[in-house]
């Protein structure tokens, strides 16, 4: 390789290196705006279907995590059920107060370790939640109806146009 042919490579293998760094940077920003418009769309359906479906049985998002989960599991321990509703025991503990007091769940002591205390729902409870899951699938299907898969630019529209599918949610936010 003489002098000139070996600065020519040189320089070509320096512009695609800084081509490449920068194909990666920019992969990088594809990474972090793909999760950022998720989190978006996930808080965005979430707020939707908390106000479609939830308001009405005047429940919030964490509550009705908490009545998920026993309609789900059935009976479970205080430390489980927080677990499984991905929440702080304490956090849940006022969660079941105001679901208690409704009459939608029952605390009861463990009969073998008097310190673990046991979680169910009563009737009531049940009723609420077959209810709520008939209307949570139809909102559900409606939700879904709106996110076919599209453009990267769609997820963003969806989320922050006021004219958008979940608009009214967005006032609101």
């Amino acid at each position: 390789m003489n002098g000139t042919t070996s600065a020519a490579w040189l320089q070509s293998f320096e512009q695609e290196t800084a081509l490449a760094a920068k194909s990666k940077q920019q992969a990088g920003h594809d990474v972090v705006q793909l999760i950022s418009d998720a989190e978006r769309l996930l808080r965005t359906v979430r707020d939707h279907v908390e106000h479609a479906v939830l308001q009405e049985a005047d429940l919030h998002w964490s509550a009705f995590l908490a009545l998920h989960c026993l309609w789900s599991h059935g009976t479970l321990e205080t430390r489980r059920l927080a677990a499984k509703a991905g929440m702080a025991k304490s956090t849940l503990s006022g969660i079941l107060n105001g679901l208690e007091r409704r009459g939608l769940l029952r605390r009861r002591t463990d009969a073998d370790d008097c310190r673990l205390v046991l979680v169910n729902l009563t009737a009531p409870g049940k009723k609420l939640m077959r209810s709520l899951m008939q209307s949570f699938a139809a909102e559900e299907a409606h939700v879904m109806s709106l996110l076919v898969p599209g453009q990267p630019s769609d997820r963003h529209r969806l989320t922050t146009t006021r004219t958008g599918p979940f608009a009214a949610t967005i006032e609101r936010v």
